[in-house]
């Protein structure tokens, strides 16, 4: 009885589909035969890439990788609205979504906002991303290490249609 306490109940029903509003974008991404500006920052060097060509499916892995729309992580999420957003959170510690704020404007997802954490005896890894539908996104990942300096990796990929 008391370990099911412990789980965070959300009623059972279904969390934010992340995978359907991306998919959406790719959809369109590639019907409008769209590239990208990628700004890249790691250590103290920044670049610029513009990218014509881009495997759509490839490129949106790791936002597609966060979806907390899973039956066997339901259960765990405690999910508060407040004003135009829903913040969908967990503690359990084999999800590596902790964070997903959805924010609206008139009924639309304007962006939405992940926090991603990982840890091993060795490593910790923390990624936040924020993603704009039908404009681009923002990753900063900080990495981890006993004795060493904190890496943090910075990508913005705005979208390039023509």
């Amino acid at each position: 009885m008391s370990c099911n306490q412990s789980k965070i109940k959300s009623n059972n029903k279904a969390l934010f589909d992340l995978n359907a509003l991306i998919q959406q974008d790719i959809d369109s991404l590639q019907q409008n035969n769209c590239g990208c500006i990628k700004t890249i920052v790691a250590v103290d060097n920044k670049e610029q890439i513009t990218q014509d060509t881009i495997n759509w499916n490839k490129e949106m892995q790791l936002l597609l990788s966060c979806d907390i729309n899973k039956p066997k992580w339901i259960e765990y999420f405690k999910v508060d609205s407040l004003d135009s957003k829903v913040i969908y959170t967990t503690e359990n510690n084999k999800i590596p979504i902790k964070r997903m704020t959805v924010h609206y404007s008139n009924n639309e997802v304007v962006e939405v906002e992940i926090k991603k954490q990982q840890q091993s005896i060795l490593l910790k890894n923390i990624t936040y991303i924020n993603y704009y539908p039908k404009k681009g996104f923002e990753i900063k990942q900080e990495q981890y290490l006993p004795l060493n300096k904190p890496f943090i990796f910075m990508v913005e990929e705005n979208y390039k249609c023509n």
